[in-house]
């Protein structure tokens, strides 16, 4: 027996805050055909109810949801917030004891962030034989899941997280040229796959070209101004002439998207599913899609292979909010996609004088797919 297979069918408890990160949980957990699935939504920036909308959810043995923030303004001072994040983990600690002792004990135990302290807990206290880590999109490029805030050292130490298990996890990811020495199994979106499969779309594609929205205004990196103004350099610059329909992130809130309504030429959609979905549900493909630095590139690679390309914008962030830890992941996304990116994929690259340009540089190897029944399987091959 493989190590793998060791893991299959075992009693999973989840924990989840993202979509992003229920998508794989779910993947992983219909691979190793787990029978006894408990699933708990950490409630931040997302709500149960969108959760409850995505594919599989009523699977779960058992959904709990628990709030992970609080009303009122976020507090300027740091002390100030420190102590508001050590507070919320103390309830949710407290609410994660109440709530294991209602369940079976876990088997197997899936974290969706490896570097939120509150997972960390959750799965300190669920006590599974092994961790798995469901990547989190682009954002597990990064290497450092044991370097901490030293913030976060200390509610660390407050909740007595003990996160030395997670050297040892298996991690489920789209990104297996990131993962070094870690035990990995590859995320090649099988169930996402299958969907595509079953759906009868228009055979082809239109003459869309979706653009995918970043929370850039929520994360405090760009004013709302600056974004409007990097949206509006895409459209006239890169796609001159062209109506965009633009895919808001989650995260967007309803008056930045409002704003950039106003953007002559784009067509700002409703929040909703996760872009992938949208895209299996449509009646045709668009003709390229366009991101800043969207997990959605190697998603989307997998489930749809070369018939979905793709156009990654780099904008310049000189004049970005300085320091800002979020800077230092677009650096490893971007390199990640100078490296990773061929045709019929295309990259641009923004220059000081906010002039975009497309780079020649990259891969020029080129995989035809010629109908959409053929999408699912080029999807596994561009991941082996």
């Amino acid at each position: 027996m493989t190590n793998v297979e060791r893991l299959s069918g075992h009693r999973c408890h989840v924990i989840v805050s993202t979509p992003l990160q229920y998508l794989n949980a779910m993947e992983l957990v219909t691979a190793l055909a787990s029978q006894e699935c408990y699933l708990v939504v950490m409630e931040e920036n997302y709500t149960l109810d969108l959760f409850s909308r995505l594919p599989q959810f009523s699977r779960w043995t058992d959904v709990a949801a628990v709030s992970a923030s609080t009303p009122g303004e976020r507090p300027e001072a740091a002390w100030r917030r420190g102590m508001k994040e050590a507070l919320i983990d103390r309830r949710l600690h407290r609410r994660f004891i109440r709530m294991l002792k209602q369940w079976p004990r876990a088997e197997l135990v899936v974290m969706g962030n490896p570097r939120e302290l509150r997972h960390q807990d959750f799965a300190g206290l669920a006590g599974g034989r092994d961790i798995l880590v469901c990547e989190d999109g682009t954002a597990s490029l990064r290497r450092d899941v044991g370097e901490l805030s030293l913030a976060k050292r200390l509610r660390r130490r407050l909740l007595g997280i003990d996160i030395h298990g997670i050297d040892g996890a298996w991690w489920f990811t789209a990104y297996p040229e990131a993962m070094g020495v870690r035990r990995h199994m590859v995320n090649r979106y099988d169930y996402l796959r299958g969907l595509l499969e079953s759906r009868r779309q228009t055979e082809g594609v239109n003459d869309d070209i979706w653009l995918l929205g970043q929370p850039l205004v929520e994360l405090e990196l760009l004013s709302g101004a600056d974004y409007r103004t990097l949206v509006a350099d895409v459209i006239n610059q890169v796609y001159a002439g062209l109506t965009l329909p633009y895919w808001p992130h989650p995260r967007e809130t309803a008056e930045n998207l409002a704003e950039l309504g106003k953007i002559p030429r784009l067509d700002v959609k409703r929040h909703g599913q996760p872009v992938e979905l949208a895209l299996i549900g449509a009646e045709a493909l668009p003709q390229r899609v366009a991101t800043f630095y969207s997990s959605a590139y190697r998603t989307c690679q997998a489930i749809f292979g070369d018939a979905v390309p793709f156009d990654v914008l780099e904008p310049c962030t000189s004049s970005w909010a300085e320091g800002h830890h979020e800077l230092s992941i677009l650096e490893e996304c971007y390199a990640f996609y100078r490296r990773d990116l061929k045709r019929p994929n295309r990259y641009f690259q923004q220059g000081r004088d906010r002039r975009w340009r497309e780079l020649e540089e990259i891969h020029t190897a080129r995989i035809s797919v010629s109908t959409l029944s053929e999408c699912a399987g080029t999807g596994e091959q561009a991941l082996r």
